[in-house]
């Protein structure tokens, strides 16, 4: 198959966002789904969104580690980073959360405010590297704050692009996991 990202036309990367969004879960979205919106989070949010995150990567430590804050800690870090214009100050913010980190923190802006964040992380990078529309030797292969301004001009514009949804970009990028 042609690289759709390479592809002049829009149909090719459209029928690309269909095919690997249609093959993420929809229910795996249930938990996380009804935080949209909220000011900030408290401990039961952050559980949610690290076990909905974190599902196969010992979401049990990332939970207890963020538990180490006291709960008035965890909405304040929340409510400052959900209310902070500045998008890459918003997941700096959130990386004070223990367990966050950087795909942690862009998980927690996701459940937030799905149409305006997705989350950065290795599965999402491997099918930009794929579409070339990421280079892992310039941008690297991990979730980082340093790049996550360009991560989110990079999927901002595939959606546009696609006529398609962030989340739905974001479901793509995950399910492909690199596959072009």
């Amino acid at each position: 198959m042609a690289n759709p990202a390479n592809s002049s036309e829009n149909p090719a990367l459209q029928a690309w966002v269909d095919k690997w969004s249609a093959k993420y879960p929809p229910t795996w979205d249930k938990n996380v789904q009804p935080l949209a919106g909220r000011p900030s989070f408290g401990h039961k949010e952050v559980e949610a969104v690290y076990q909905w995150k974190f599902r196969r990567l010992w979401p049990q430590r990332k939970i207890d580690a963020m538990r180490t804050l006291s709960q008035n800690e965890v909405i304040s870090l929340t409510g400052r980073a959900f209310s902070c214009a500045d998008e890459l100050g918003a997941l700096l913010i959130l990386t004070l959360i223990p367990g966050a980190r950087t795909a942690g923190a862009s998980a927690i802006l996701m459940a937030h405010d799905p149409e305006r964040y997705t989350v950065m992380d290795i599965r999402a990078l491997r099918s930009l590297i794929s579409l070339g529309l990421w280079s892992k030797g310039a941008q690297g292969s991990q979730a980082s704050g340093l790049r996550w301004l360009d991560y989110l001009h990079v999927c901002r514009d595939l959606a546009q692009r696609t006529n398609r949804s962030l989340r739905t970009i974001d479901r793509a990028l995950w399910a492909a996991n690199g596959h072009a």
